[in-house]
């Protein structure tokens, strides 16, 4: 059995997926104002996305914000971010560590922007990977929105499921990511260089977006629909097309009081594969929760963590989390389960 001891995670802000600073110092609010359980978006947070990353019409952009003569009012939709994981096992132990810079801000009423850019992991002090800032590791793109935001477009380099539910952000940062290849893993989402499309109309939302997937290059589609009803229970479909694999996506989402649960089903229809990702997050307090990951799949493949995460917010802007969490994973190798047990101590700084 071996023994994965992540001690310290360190972060000077969050990454996209999660809460963004800039939003929270521009508007003085804090993060529970769009992460009630974080880091999933609530009906807030969704619809502020959709909006340009404005709370209203009629208010200032980021960019004129700039040309404040105060540098006090200027407010400038900028942080950094720096990353840094001590790994230690029965066999190895070194630093890795990453730079992010995010930028992100509505430049018209109807046309804003987001993205970052990133560093590679620099795995020790005698070493530098070579991947800094490119297609692999940043992310950036303009959205356009119509004057009701029921219609968006975005263009640039992407995630397919960034709109679509908490997919992607329900296991955000979990200890086994990396260490297995997790069901979503084998449905083929790559990050994208194209164009989306998303309507939003009575709780419905539907989404289609095309490219080339970064670093392959290989054609990607996917389409899919969304059904909220009262913000309690949210279900949908995706159809993804990469190269000639398909899958196809079942998520469900129930959110009830402090309870959340994440349960997407993904289906490979090429290589008849079948996987079952679901996460329950439990809301001990205001920013306090208990998270539950149950991984499976029929390939005898399973993961599970339990984990505490707290958040504090001394002050506007101003954000600092720890997690501890264990993990236990099972993977299938010449015909025998071999176990994992992985443990993680994070902190996260951000401002």
């Amino acid at each position: 059995m071996n023994i994965l001891l992540i001690y310290i995670l360190l972060l000077l802000t969050i990454t996209t997926s999660n809460a963004l600073p800039i939003f929270a110092k521009k508007y003085n609010i804090s993060c529970v104002s769009c992460h009630t359980k974080p880091p999933a978006l609530n009906k807030t947070g969704k619809l502020f996305m959709r909006n340009g990353f404005k709370l209203s019409k009629s208010e200032e952009t980021s960019f004129s914000l700039l040309k404040k003569k105060s540098f006090a009012d200027k407010k400038i939709p900028l942080d950094v971010l720096f990353v840094g994981i001590h790994d230690k096992d029965n066999n190895k132990d070194h630093l890795m560590r990453k730079v992010k810079m995010h930028l992100g801000g509505s430049i018209t009423d109807s046309l804003s922007f987001l993205g970052f850019i990133s560093t590679g992991w620099f795995k020790n002090t005698s070493e530098i990977d070579d991947r800094v800032f490119d297609d692999k590791t940043s992310m950036y793109y303009f959205q356009y929105q119509a004057e009701d935001s029921n219609s968006v477009f975005r263009v640039g380099s992407m995630f397919p499921l960034a709109q679509f539910g908490e997919i992607r952000r329900a296991q955000r940062f979990a200890p086994f990511i990396g260490r297995y290849k997790k069901p979503s893993n084998f449905v083929n989402l790559k990050k994208i260089k194209g164009i989306e499309y998303s309507h939003y109309l009575n709780d419905i939302l539907f989404l289609a977006n095309y490219g080339h997937t970064v670093g392959k290059e290989k054609e990607e589609v996917n389409l899919g629909v969304n059904y909220s009803y009262n913000s309690i229970v949210n279900f949908g479909i995706l159809y993804n097309k990469y190269i000639s694999q398909e899958s196809f996506l079942f998520p469900v989402e129930i959110d009830i009081n402090n309870i959340t649960i994440n349960s997407t089903l993904f289906y490979n229809k090429t290589k008849d594969f079948r996987g079952l990702e679901n996460t329950l997050i439990y809301q001990l307090k205001s920013m306090q929760q208990i998270r539950v990951m149950l991984n499976t799949d029929n390939k005898e493949n399973n993961a599970f963590t339990l984990e505490y995460n707290k958040i504090f917010s001394p002050t506007n802007g101003i954000t600092f989390q720890y997690t501890i969490s264990a993990s236990r994973i099972e993977k299938l190798k010449n015909n025998k389960i071999n176990n994992d047990d992985l443990y993680q101590l994070s902190a996260i700084l951000a401002f």
